[in-house]
């Protein structure tokens, strides 16, 4: 079993950094980063963010079972204002991969979405090559309508509707 909790930077960091730093991890989405100022400069712009659209932001993943912190999830609006489609994305720890966490959490944020923002449009960009997270958001409802250049690689655009 799963539970989101709201992003703390004081307690939190150090495993978005761990995961950034994580070759695996990062295969599908970008470059893993060593050094800590890229990381808390993107960090800082989600807080701002999230500080201007309260109940977006950064969510981390806790297994229930172990407390452990399984990844992050990201819900904001796909243009960073608030008009237009909110967008999920989601990283999970490589240890953690292969037990249907991804699936959970990812049902998880599109209920709170939901409940607290009555989202019925959402989002999510994946690299074609991650036939895992493709399936990831197939399983949700996801469907992929296409290709889109966004994060500085084409990606393909997945687009769920209630």
């Amino acid at each position: 079993m799963l539970s989101l909790r709201p992003y703390n930077d004081e307690i939190d960091f150090p495993e978005i950094y761990k995961l950034n730093c994580d070759p695996e991890a990062m295969r599908y989405i970008r470059t893993p980063e060593t050094e800590v100022a890229p990381v808390r400069a993107r960090v800082n712009i989600t807080l701002e963010y999230s500080s201007k659209n309260a109940g977006f932001g950064i969510f981390m993943i806790i297994n229930d079972e172990t407390g452990a912190i399984i990844g992050n999830m990201i819900l904001r609006h796909a243009n960073w204002d608030n008009t237009g489609a909110v967008e999920i994305g989601y990283v999970i720890n490589p240890d953690s991969w292969g037990n249907g966490y991804a699936t959970q959490a990812i049902k998880l944020l599109i209920e709170y979405a939901k409940t607290r923002h009555n989202c019925t449009f959402m989002v999510a960009f994946t690299d074609a090559n991650n036939g895992a997270s493709n399936r990831v958001l197939e399983k949700n409802g996801f469907v992929c309508v296409g290709e889109e250049y966004i994060y500085e690689w084409n990606c393909l655009r997945w687009e769920r509707a209630e």
